[in-house]
């Protein structure tokens, strides 16, 4: 899916390079835009395009290429969530000290709230 979207970019006029392609791919597997359409538009554009005279093109291509993706991820999110373990919580009023979350956890800034 992203060789093409990388190809799709090429043809489009984002001159685009290899090593730029594997550092977006880097930035993927360092989970650097986990769980959000939108941070992936901007590690993508970020990675691949070098000079803002292309970032009209660059969108353009990415528009077409993951059009509906967004709706697609929302659906797989609440799959997601829904396969989830409820939260669990020690019970610390006892100890009259503060509660620790154990249980799922989501990147900073995400929309998700559990």
């Amino acid at each position: 899916m992203l060789v093409r979207f990388f190809t799709d970019l090429r043809a489009g006029g984002v001159p685009a390079t290899l090593p730029e392609f594997l550092v977006l791919l880097e930035g993927l597997e360092a989970r650097l835009a986990a769980l959000s359409p939108e941070g992936f538009y901007y590690l993508a554009r970020t990675a691949l395009v070098k000079d803002e005279r292309h970032f009209d093109r660059f969108d353009r291509v990415f528009a077409r290429h993951f059009a509906g993706a967004e709706d697609f991820f929302q659906k797989l999110i609440a799959q997601l969530l829904f396969q989830m373990p409820p939260r669990r919580f020690f019970d610390c009023a006892p100890l009259r000290r503060n509660c620790f979350f154990f249980g799922p956890s989501f990147p900073a800034g995400s929309d998700i709230d559990v």
